[in-house]
């Protein structure tokens, strides 16, 4: 049940227990001239007899046994706004508990959407720098060719000066 039906339930149940004391306290007590005028008299003899006596009885008994029951109703619901309200408090404790904890989720998400925001930037960097490596590596790769085709010219040209020194030297003892 919601808290807004369980505390509708409660009111109506408040309500019905107030109305319950009113009639229960508002209810009037016949006075002895009503009941005496209810009663058959015989003759001139002004006091009930026997059989008056016994509706007297029966209807002092059912009364007293309405009261018995409407005690015992009353008694019952009380008991059972008293249940009620503890329910209503429990479910509100419950649902403060569930407030905390979605507070307690939503900045959660905020850190993970934090951390994502994060991560995305680290790899969208961490990609710039390994393309900038591999760029850095491909350019190094070109400069060791080129280096190695100066060398080896350079290496061709004093190749080629060495032998025309060593014909120049010849050609000078000869």
């Amino acid at each position: 049940m919601k808290l807004d039906d369980l505390t509708t339930q409660l009111a109506e149940q408040r309500q019905l227990l107030s109305m319950q004391t009113t009639t229960i306290n508002s209810t009037p007590e016949p006075s002895p001239s009503q009941i005496r005028a209810e009663l058959p008299v015989s003759g001139n003899d002004t006091w009930p007899h026997a059989l008056g006596m016994e509706k007297l009885k029966l209807a002092t008994q059912q009364r007293e046994l309405e009261v018995q029951r409407l005690q015992t109703e009353l008694t019952n619901q009380h008991t059972e706004s008293a249940r009620l309200s503890d329910h209503v408090l429990a479910l509100s404790s419950d649902r403060d508990a569930l407030k905390r904890e979605n507070a307690t989720l939503k900045q959660g998400e905020a850190r993970v959407k934090d951390l994502e925001t994060r991560y995305l930037a680290a790899l969208e960097l961490l990609g710039e720098k390994s393309e900038h490596v591999e760029e850095m590596s491909g350019d190094l790769n070109e400069f060791k060719r080129l280096y190695k085709q100066q060398i080896n010219a350079l290496c061709g040209q004093v190749e080629d000066l060495t032998r025309r020194n060593r014909e120049l030297e010849n050609r000078l003892k000869s």
